[in-house]
Protein backbone atom coordinates (compact mmCIF):
# COMPACT_ATOMS: atom_id res chain seq x y z
CA UNK A 1 0.00 0.00 0.00
CA UNK A 2 1.28 3.72 -1.14
CA UNK A 3 1.00 6.98 0.05
CA UNK A 4 -2.30 8.92 -0.33
CA UNK A 5 -2.62 10.78 -3.25
CA UNK A 6 -4.22 13.97 -3.13
CA UNK A 7 -8.21 14.44 -2.53
CA UNK A 8 -7.66 10.88 -1.42
CA UNK A 9 -9.52 9.76 1.78
CA UNK A 10 -9.25 6.31 3.84
CA UNK A 11 -11.30 4.91 6.45
CA UNK A 12 -11.34 2.37 8.43
CA UNK A 13 -12.03 -0.84 5.83
CA UNK A 14 -8.61 0.78 4.28
CA UNK A 15 -7.42 0.12 7.62
CA UNK A 16 -8.36 -3.04 8.11
CA UNK A 17 -6.85 -3.93 4.46
CA UNK A 18 -3.97 -2.40 5.32
CA UNK A 19 -3.41 -4.15 8.63
CA UNK A 20 -3.70 -7.78 7.55
CA UNK A 21 -1.62 -6.88 4.70
CA UNK A 22 1.25 -5.73 6.25
CA UNK A 23 0.93 -7.24 9.61
CA UNK A 24 2.96 -10.18 8.35
CA UNK A 25 6.07 -7.88 7.37
CA UNK A 26 5.64 -5.61 10.51
CA UNK A 27 5.48 -9.05 12.98
CA UNK A 28 8.92 -10.41 11.18
CA UNK A 29 10.17 -6.78 11.75
CA UNK A 30 8.92 -7.01 15.27
CA UNK A 31 10.56 -10.44 15.75
CA UNK A 32 14.21 -9.47 14.39
CA UNK A 33 13.75 -6.88 16.86
CA UNK A 34 12.98 -8.87 20.05
CA UNK A 35 14.70 -12.28 18.86
CA UNK A 36 12.23 -14.06 20.43
CA UNK A 37 11.74 -17.48 19.03
CA UNK A 38 9.11 -17.33 16.20
CA UNK A 39 7.31 -20.33 17.28
CA UNK A 40 6.67 -18.62 20.68
CA UNK A 41 6.51 -14.17 20.21
CA UNK A 42 4.47 -12.63 22.68
CA UNK A 43 6.58 -9.39 22.82
CA UNK A 44 6.78 -9.25 18.85
CA UNK A 45 2.87 -10.02 18.76
CA UNK A 46 2.00 -7.11 21.25
CA UNK A 47 4.50 -5.03 19.22
CA UNK A 48 2.91 -5.77 15.95
CA UNK A 49 -1.08 -4.90 17.63
CA UNK A 50 0.11 -1.37 19.73
CA UNK A 51 2.06 -0.04 16.56
CA UNK A 52 -1.47 -0.78 14.36
CA UNK A 53 -3.15 0.69 16.57
CA UNK A 54 -1.17 3.85 16.66
CA UNK A 55 -1.50 4.07 13.53
CA UNK A 56 -4.85 3.56 13.12
CA UNK A 57 -5.04 6.74 15.50
CA UNK A 58 -3.34 9.05 13.30
CA UNK A 59 -5.38 7.29 10.31
CA UNK A 60 -7.36 10.37 9.31
CA UNK A 61 -4.73 12.58 9.52
CA UNK A 62 -2.45 10.92 7.06
CA UNK A 63 -1.44 13.23 4.34
CA UNK A 64 0.28 12.47 1.25
CA UNK A 65 2.39 9.65 3.85
CA UNK A 66 3.12 6.05 3.37
CA UNK A 67 1.20 3.83 5.83
CA UNK A 68 3.89 1.47 6.31
CA UNK A 69 6.36 3.63 6.83
CA UNK A 70 4.25 5.32 9.41
CA UNK A 71 3.61 1.53 11.38
CA UNK A 72 7.12 0.76 10.68
CA UNK A 73 8.10 4.28 12.91
CA UNK A 74 5.32 3.07 15.63
CA UNK A 75 7.26 -0.19 16.12
CA UNK A 76 10.59 1.49 16.52
CA UNK A 77 9.08 3.36 19.01
CA UNK A 78 7.28 0.96 21.05
CA UNK A 79 10.24 -0.96 21.34
CA UNK A 80 12.65 2.09 22.23
CA UNK A 81 10.38 2.34 24.96
CA UNK A 82 10.58 -1.31 25.95
CA UNK A 83 14.27 -0.92 26.10
CA UNK A 84 14.68 2.29 27.91
CA UNK A 85 11.95 1.43 30.65
CA UNK A 86 14.22 -2.51 30.61
CA UNK A 87 16.80 0.18 31.75
CA UNK A 88 15.33 2.01 33.83
CA UNK A 89 14.33 -1.52 36.03
CA UNK A 90 18.00 -2.54 35.63
CA UNK A 91 18.99 1.10 37.15
CA UNK A 92 16.56 0.78 39.82
CA UNK A 93 14.92 4.08 38.76
CA UNK A 94 11.53 2.24 38.44
CA UNK A 95 9.36 -0.27 39.36
CA UNK A 96 9.24 -3.89 37.98
CA UNK A 97 8.36 -4.12 34.64
CA UNK A 98 8.74 -5.67 31.27
CA UNK A 99 11.53 -4.78 28.75
CA UNK A 100 13.32 -6.27 25.75
CA UNK A 101 15.67 -8.93 26.17
CA UNK A 102 16.29 -11.88 23.66
CA UNK A 103 14.62 -14.91 23.74
CA UNK A 104 15.33 -18.44 22.74
CA UNK A 105 15.92 -17.21 19.63
CA UNK A 106 15.09 -20.44 17.43
CA UNK A 107 17.03 -19.86 14.42
CA UNK A 108 18.21 -16.16 15.03
CA UNK A 109 21.49 -17.43 15.63
CA UNK A 110 23.97 -14.17 15.68
CA UNK A 111 21.43 -11.82 16.36
CA UNK A 112 20.47 -13.23 19.66
CA UNK A 113 23.86 -12.22 21.26
CA UNK A 114 23.31 -8.85 20.24
CA UNK A 115 22.34 -5.71 22.54
CA UNK A 116 18.71 -4.40 21.94
CA UNK A 117 19.83 -1.14 20.18
CA UNK A 118 21.88 -2.94 18.12
CA UNK A 119 19.58 -5.20 16.88
CA UNK A 120 17.78 -2.87 16.23
CA UNK A 121 19.89 -0.76 13.94
CA UNK A 122 20.79 -4.14 12.23
CA UNK A 123 17.20 -4.93 11.42
CA UNK A 124 16.36 -1.57 10.40
CA UNK A 125 19.61 -1.16 7.92
CA UNK A 126 19.43 -4.34 6.46
CA UNK A 127 16.69 -5.89 6.65
CA UNK A 128 13.87 -3.01 5.97
CA UNK A 129 16.77 -1.14 3.86
CA UNK A 130 16.93 2.09 6.01
CA UNK A 131 19.81 4.36 5.29
CA UNK A 132 22.09 5.74 8.00
CA UNK A 133 20.59 8.92 8.58
CA UNK A 134 17.19 8.01 8.86
CA UNK A 135 17.85 4.96 11.02
CA UNK A 136 19.78 7.35 13.69
CA UNK A 137 16.46 10.01 13.03
CA UNK A 138 14.63 6.95 14.33
CA UNK A 139 16.56 5.57 17.29
CA UNK A 140 17.86 8.96 18.73
CA UNK A 141 22.00 8.57 17.26
CA UNK A 142 23.87 9.93 14.96
CA UNK A 143 24.00 8.17 11.46
CA UNK A 144 28.15 7.66 12.39
CA UNK A 145 26.67 5.77 15.27
CA UNK A 146 24.37 3.47 12.70
CA UNK A 147 27.10 2.57 10.67
CA UNK A 148 29.66 1.96 13.54
CA UNK A 149 27.29 -0.48 15.15
CA UNK A 150 26.33 -1.72 12.24
CA UNK A 151 29.70 -3.11 11.04
CA UNK A 152 30.15 -4.56 14.27
CA UNK A 153 27.61 -6.28 14.31
CA UNK A 154 27.80 -7.69 11.18
CA UNK A 155 31.23 -9.36 12.12
CA UNK A 156 28.86 -12.11 14.00
CA UNK A 157 27.79 -13.42 10.81
CA UNK A 158 30.88 -14.10 8.96
CA UNK A 159 34.43 -14.37 8.75
CA UNK A 160 36.42 -11.72 7.99
CA UNK A 161 34.82 -7.72 7.42
CA UNK A 162 33.33 -5.86 5.43
CA UNK A 163 30.69 -6.44 2.23
CA UNK A 164 30.99 -10.30 3.03
CA UNK A 165 29.80 -10.37 6.66
CA UNK A 166 27.10 -7.88 5.58
CA UNK A 167 25.81 -10.19 2.81
CA UNK A 168 26.05 -12.65 5.53
CA UNK A 169 23.81 -11.45 7.80
CA UNK A 170 21.44 -9.83 5.09
CA UNK A 171 20.64 -13.83 4.29
CA UNK A 172 20.38 -15.02 8.07
CA UNK A 173 17.41 -12.35 8.41
CA UNK A 174 15.83 -13.13 5.54
CA UNK A 175 15.74 -16.38 6.39
CA UNK A 176 14.48 -16.24 9.45
CA UNK A 177 10.63 -17.76 9.46
CA UNK A 178 7.63 -15.86 9.79
CA UNK A 179 5.56 -16.31 12.65
CA UNK A 180 1.81 -16.81 12.82
CA UNK A 181 0.48 -13.37 12.82
CA UNK A 182 -2.74 -13.76 15.51
CA UNK A 183 -6.10 -14.10 13.99
CA UNK A 184 -7.82 -10.69 14.43
CA UNK A 185 -5.15 -8.07 14.46
CA UNK A 186 -7.02 -5.43 12.47
CA UNK A 187 -9.71 -6.21 15.00
CA UNK A 188 -7.50 -5.59 17.95
CA UNK A 189 -5.59 -3.35 16.24
CA UNK A 190 -8.78 -0.73 15.74
CA UNK A 191 -10.37 -0.90 19.00
CA UNK A 192 -6.85 -0.19 20.79
CA UNK A 193 -6.44 2.60 18.15
CA UNK A 194 -10.14 4.10 19.25
CA UNK A 195 -8.69 4.01 22.99
CA UNK A 196 -5.18 6.13 21.78
CA UNK A 197 -7.50 8.75 20.29
CA UNK A 198 -9.54 8.94 22.60
CA UNK A 199 -6.79 9.59 25.16
CA UNK A 200 -5.05 11.67 23.04
CA UNK A 201 -8.44 13.75 22.79
CA UNK A 202 -8.73 14.13 26.81
CA UNK A 203 -4.82 15.54 26.52
CA UNK A 204 -5.95 17.97 23.96
CA UNK A 205 -8.77 19.52 26.15
CA UNK A 206 -7.04 19.40 29.40
CA UNK A 207 -4.34 21.32 27.56
CA UNK A 208 -7.45 24.03 25.89
CA UNK A 209 -8.89 24.06 29.23
CA UNK A 210 -5.87 25.07 30.72
CA UNK A 211 -4.67 27.59 28.10
CA UNK A 212 -8.21 29.26 28.76
CA UNK A 213 -7.69 28.97 32.37
CA UNK A 214 -4.67 30.88 31.56
CA UNK A 215 -5.83 33.31 29.98
CA UNK A 216 -8.65 34.00 32.28
CA UNK A 217 -6.00 34.22 35.14
CA UNK A 218 -4.54 37.41 32.96
CA UNK A 219 -7.33 39.23 32.17
CA UNK A 220 -8.62 39.10 35.65
CA UNK A 221 -5.11 40.28 36.78
CA UNK A 222 -4.89 43.20 34.26
CA UNK A 223 -8.42 44.41 35.04
CA UNK A 224 -7.42 44.03 39.04
CA UNK A 225 -4.51 46.17 38.47
CA UNK A 226 -6.29 48.86 36.03
CA UNK A 227 -8.85 48.91 39.26
CA UNK A 228 -6.11 50.44 41.30
CA UNK A 229 -4.77 52.71 39.06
Amino acid sequence: MTALGVGEEWGEEEFRAFAAASGGRLLRTALLFTAEDPRDCPLARRLLVEALARTYARWGRIDGEDPYDLARVELTRGCLRRIRFRRGVREGRRGRGGGVSPGPGGDLGPLVQLRPLVRMVLVLRLHEGIDAERAGVLLGITAGRVDALTTRATRGFAAGAGPQCEAAARRALGAVRLPAVPVGVPERAVTEGRRVRGRVWVVRGVGVVGVLLGVGVLIAVALGEGGWG
